[in-house]
């Protein structure tokens, strides 16, 4: 089997996975002396791949793995980086560990490579060694990476910036030119403005999402308001007294015009769950 793994340079020093064949996106970063990865994909066989590849193109080693959140699309090709400082926040890490002595227990991942194989036959789920709180920088020499904890699409969420080059690399908290994923059980809605905001602050020349294309801060604006609107929309809905099972025959929820990916309409009804159940918590007073 050959894999393919394609890398867009972004920028002087940022490449990214373009063509889905890590699922979501994976970028990497160059700094003076080493290279930075931003999340590991869904397949490891394609990671292990696109590691050496971007060592390649670049002739350093990595040397860091930043993981945005704790969706196995983003972590499950860790364990390519090993060797490497996988750096998370806390709470990514703690769900993490939870991960692996539930859904990702050793019985479970076994079945997982016996099923498919040709994926997931070396499959072994690998825990972040570096957690924080808030805030966390990578220095090397004269340039650094910033780490911004947000919470939002899960609690843990972060995103990554390089100040030198003004790049976003945002993971899930941004799906270009889709319709979101808000429908984890730790979503934050309301947190997840707050990292659009934050976003928006920041003022970057291009944001690479989580999935979809390339972009810039206007897509972050687009976001901001689809899910202001949803949150708007869901406020006077629960205002109204209206319940949650009636939530599947709802036709006007908000909806941005965009194609819908596999499994839209399973992956939507538990986003508009998901906002219910946050918005009357933080309006059961």
């Amino acid at each position: 089997m050959i894999i393919m793994v394609n890398f867009e340079q972004i920028t002087n020093s940022v490449w990214s996975n373009t063509e889905d064949e890590t699922f979501s996106h994976v970028a990497f970063v160059k700094l003076n002396n080493c290279l930075v990865f931003i999340d590991s994909g869904y397949y490891p066989k394609v990671i292990e791949k696109a590691r050496k590849e971007a060592e390649k193109i670049t002739g350093l080693p990595v040397k860091y793995l930043i993981i945005t959140h704790h969706h196995g699309d983003h972590v499950l090709g860790n364990q390519f980086f090993e060797d490497c400082q996988i750096i998370s926040t806390k709470k990514t890490f703690d769900i993490l560990d939870n991960l692996v002595k539930t859904r990702w227990s050793d019985d479970n991942l076994e079945k997982t490579r016996k099923e498919n194989p040709k994926e997931f036959d070396i499959l072994k789920v690998v825990l972040p060694n570096k957690s924080f709180v808030g805030e966390y920088e990578i220095i090397d020499d004269t340039l650094s990476l910033k780490i911004f904890q947000t919470d939002g699409h899960t609690s843990g969420s972060c995103f990554v910036y390089f100040p030198e080059e003004r790049i976003i690399i945002a993971g899930d908290l941004l799906f270009s030119e889709q319709v979101p994923y808000f429908g984890d059980e730790t979503t934050d809605p309301y947190l997840w403005l707050e990292a659009y905001k934050q976003m928006i602050d920041l003022n970057p020349v291009k944001v690479i999402p989580g999935h979809g294309p390339m972009t810039d801060i206007e897509q972050v604006k687009i976001q901001l308001q689809y899910l202001e609107d949803c949150i708007n929309w869901m406020e006077d809905y629960v205002k109204s007294g209206r319940k949650k099972e009636d939530l599947d025959a709802i036709i006007d929820f908000p909806m941005l015009d965009y194609d819908k990916y596999d499994d839209f309409d399973e992956f939507f009804k538990l986003s508009k769950d998901r906002t219910y159940d946050v918005v009357k918590e933080k309006h059961k007073h």
